[in-house]
């Protein structure tokens, strides 16, 4: 199921970059190679999440990034190095059967993550980056609804969802002005739309 979801997930990426102005020139313009130059920026993001691969997902999202390495770490590449921390609000739900019975369970998580996120600055309007984070998801309200041959029932779930959080990601920010920017991610909890302002 991941490796179906990950290939569905990156064809749509694939298909959205294809759409987007400056793409189709973008061999004309590459900076990757423009080694030593610097990207002192603080960023704030704000993000939407929805998955509905499996277990259905839907949140927001909000990240200050904040370089820690200006000209990056590869002296060749145009890159740089943020720290980025933030926060997952989301809801889950997961629906079920066993015995003629249909059940849904759902439940919401707020988790705080911090970590790092790598940027290859590929040309004037297209950076990729990849990222890393660790936190801890903090479950709340979880509910179990269940209807069959006897009936229905409502409850609590009695499942605790509150766990050590990774999340890992590969994603790409296409700059609409100097200020903003379009923020494209597929994240190991689902695909990421969101919007960059540089501080």
């Amino acid at each position: 199921m991941r490796v179906v979801r990950a290939l569905s997930l990156g064809l749509v990426f694939a298909a959205v970059l294809s759409l987007m102005p400056g793409v189709a020139s973008a061999a004309e313009e590459w900076i990757i190679k423009q080694g030593g130059q610097s990207h002192s920026e603080q960023t704030v993001d704000v993000v939407g999440l929805l998955d509905v691969f499996g277990t259905m997902r839907i949140g927001v999202g909000g990240w200050y990034g904040m370089s820690l390495v200006p000209e990056g770490f590869i002296k060749p590449i145009n890159d740089a190095f943020f720290l980025e921390v933030g926060a997952y609000l989301e809801h889950d739900r997961y629906s079920w059967g066993y015995a003629g019975y249909d059940c849904t369970v759902s439940w919401n998580r707020l988790s705080p993550l911090g970590g790092v996120r790598w940027n290859f600055y590929l040309t004037p309007e297209w950076t990729v980056f990849a990222t890393s984070k660790l936190g801890y998801a903090i479950g709340f309200g979880d509910s179990e609804s269940c209807s069959g041959p006897t009936g229905t029932y409502n409850a609590s779930s009695g499942v605790n969802y509150s766990a050590f959080q990774f999340d890992g990601a590969a994603g790409a920010y296409w700059k609409m002005s100097d200020a903003w920017s379009l923020r494209l991610e597929l994240s190991y909890i689902g695909p990421v739309v969101g919007a960059s302002m540089k501080l």
